[in-house]
This record gives C-alpha cells, structure tokens and sequence, in this order.
C-alpha cells in the first residue's frame, strides 16, 4: 500500500498497481508499506481517504495467467510447488490439516503445463475453468478454498474482498457471502473504497479521484500523468478475444458478476 498524509492507496495485484503508486509518488509525499495487504486498523481512522484499483474481469485472468506464463506470481507458485509450510496448523489445525491434503492431490503437474506457452488460448482457457472450479479451489491459495465465496463467486471477487473490505472475517462468513445476494449486500455495507480507480482509465480517474479528495492537481503535473511511462505493460502478442471462447467468457461473466455488475465491465471487443 501507499500511504501519504491525505489518502491510503490499497494494491489489488494485475490492476496496475507499480503505475499508480509511481504517479502517487509523483504527485504528493508518501511512502509505500507492503504489498497487496489489508488496510490495517490504525490507519482506518476516518483521516485519509482510501482508494484502489479495479481492473475488467475478462483482462485481469489473462494479466494472471500471462504472468505465470513468464514463470513468476505468488499465484503460480503456490499452483505449481508443492508445499507442507505456512498452512496454519497453530491457528487453524482442521483448515491446516484439510490444506496440507489437498497439496499431496495437488495436479501440479497439469498446472506448470498449463503455464507453458503464453500465445496458446487453449491452456489459458482451461486454466481459466480449473481456477474457476470449485473443485480445485484449495489448490489456490489465500485461504479461498475455505470460504463459502469460492462457490459462489470466483477468485478475482475472493481478492477483492478480501483486500477491500472492512472485516476480513466477512469473506469466511457462509452468511456474509455464501450467496449472490449475502456477497452484494455485504460488499456494500463493508467495502472500505471512497474511490475505485479502474486501470482501463488510470490516469483520468486518479486525477478526478483526486480532485474529488479536494486535492488539487495543476495542469503540469496533470500532463506528466498522461505521458508517464507506463511500469509493468503486458508482454502478450494478441489481444484478450484471443483467448476466449464462448464458454470461458460466459464463465468469467457468472463467476465475477459482483465486480462486472458494480463497474459497468463488459467483455472487451
């Protein structure tokens, strides 16, 4: 996160994160602490305005599995390592024990392979349906396979509530998001954004976040936000209908309906 005298910049990973935080830097007085973590409670304290970035669902699985395809991402390594640590056996021993199964049933094999050639829509689209089967949802991580979301919504959701809402416990609450509406109802009432920047107009809705903070932006600093250079840009060769079928982007549609009903998403043509 980002974290200046006026506002708190929350990191959602493949949003274009490194970019906003380089154009924050620029703008104001800040420093960063961590990356892609939860707001903690000191800091929610009604002073700063807290903001993030959201990116379209259909983009944001090819940004995912582009990276992996480069061999990097906490999500591939978690898919295609096996692993007996970091699974909470003090905190959580049922949860710790029922993970540490899961890593010996774990088709890592399948995973890498599905890794293995960023410019073929056939792996990506059946390592689309893998992380969007409820079937396979421990082998990603995060503490996702144990919350009632992973049936009713998919990992980007996962990520998004997890990061941007008030009460992490509400994503492993059958209550709060074991269903469509529980997950509608509960984003409204915790999600902790007064400003979503979505990375398809990152710098327009920095700027109109901004301004919309009461922060003024001149017209100098406005030009260099435009014409920055751009950190982290995808390597892919085709653009995303490339890696779609019908069934893939129907799939993403149902799975991630909270983020692409709440900003407008649609499949981009």
């Amino acid at each position: 996160m980002f974290i200046a005298d006026q506002i708190v910049y929350l990191e959602l990973e493949r949003t274009g994160c490194s970019h906003t935080i380089k154009l924050l830097r620029h703008l104001m007085p800040g420093r960063r602490a961590g990356k892609h973590n939860r707001l903690p409670p000191y800091l929610n304290d009604g002073k700063r305005f807290i903001v993030g970035n959201v990116r379209n669902p259909w983009v944001w699985y090819v940004s995912l599995w582009s990276l992996g395809c480069r061999g990097i991402g906490s999500l591939h390594d978690v898919l295609t390592r096996w692993t007996l640590r970091g699974h909470g056996l003090k905190r959580h021993p049922l949860r710790g024990w029922k993970d540490i199964l899961n890593e010996f049933q774990k088709p890592i094999t399948k995973w890498r392979h599905l890794y293995g050639d960023i410019d073929n829509p056939m792996l990506f689209r059946r390592w689309l349906e893998m992380i969007l089967d409820p079937k396979r949802k421990y082998d990603l991580g995060d503490g996702y396979g144990h919350s009632p979301m992973s049936e009713s919504a998919g990992f980007m959701t996962y990520r998004y509530a997890f990061l941007y809402w008030k009460e992490a416990a509400s994503v492993m609450s059958r209550t709060d998001c074991g269903d469509f509406a529980g997950l509608t109802a509960t984003d409204e009432r915790e999600n902790l954004l007064q400003a979503a920047i979505r990375t398809e107009y990152l710098e327009a809705d920095l700027i109109a976040s901004l301004e919309q903070f009461g922060l003024p932006i001149s017209e100098v600093q406005k030009k260099w936000v435009y014409s920055a250079r751009k950190t982290g840009a995808s390597k892919r060769r085709w653009d995303i209908g490339h890696y779609y079928d019908t069934h893939t982007r129907e799939l993403v549609h149902r799975r991630e309906k909270l983020i692409v009903d709440k900003y407008g998403y649609v499949f981009p043509e």
